[in-house]
């Protein structure tokens, strides 16, 4: 920094003074209003909420003070400043040359053919068909039609007779958080 011009140097001091102190003021404000939203519980400890707010606001604006100091001197001591010229000759050797690259995702070419080579790829799937007639909300239960009563009768069924419940008791019902769900004898 010795090499350079004495009012260039200055500028970067300020700027790396002005960064520092900005970054720290806002998590100083951010402090403090933490230190705000939980100082009611003081008045718990038989302590004045307002005093004791002056005092950690206090000891926080000196952690401030103080980090701000070593921040920047630490940031001084390590900066090294370079004009235009020697930034650009740096560059060019760290980077290397690097000609006819191209990035490319694996499915590259799939997304460049669009919808249409998607279209041709994937078969429409076929449309749904009902087999048995749409059972209507208060239709009587449809397992019922297929299990035959015969436990509760005692008698065997004939095939194509079942007997669905007379009354609407022998329908129980569970009322669960996950729904209503119904269930026939």
């Amino acid at each position: 920094m010795e090499s350079k011009p004495p009012d260039f140097v200055h500028h970067v001091e300020r700027l790396i003074l002005l960064s520092t102190l900005d970054n720290h003021w806002r998590e100083h404000l951010a402090a403090l209003d933490h230190l705000r939203q939980g100082i009611h519980l003081r008045g718990y400890a038989q302590k004045n909420p307002k005093q004791e707010y002056k005092r950690e606001a206090f000891e926080l604006f000196g952690n401030l003070v103080e980090s701000v100091k070593l921040e920047v001197t630490r940031t001084l001591m390590t900066v090294e400043l370079q004009m235009r010229e020697q930034a650009e000759q740096v560059e060019q050797l760290r980077a290397p040359a690097v000609e006819n690259v191209q990035f490319q995702h694996a499915g590259y070419e799939e997304a460049l053919a669009g919808p249409e080579g998607e279209d041709a790829a994937a078969p429409k799937a076929a449309p749904f068909v009902r087999h048995v007639g749409k059972i209507g909300r208060n239709d009587p239960c449809p397992a019922a039609r297929e299990r035959s009563t015969s436990t509760a009768t005692g008698s065997s069924p004939e095939p194509g007779s079942a007997r669905l419940p007379k009354r609407r008791k022998e329908m129980a019902v569970n009322l669960s958080p996950r729904g209503p769900k119904t269930s026939c004898p």
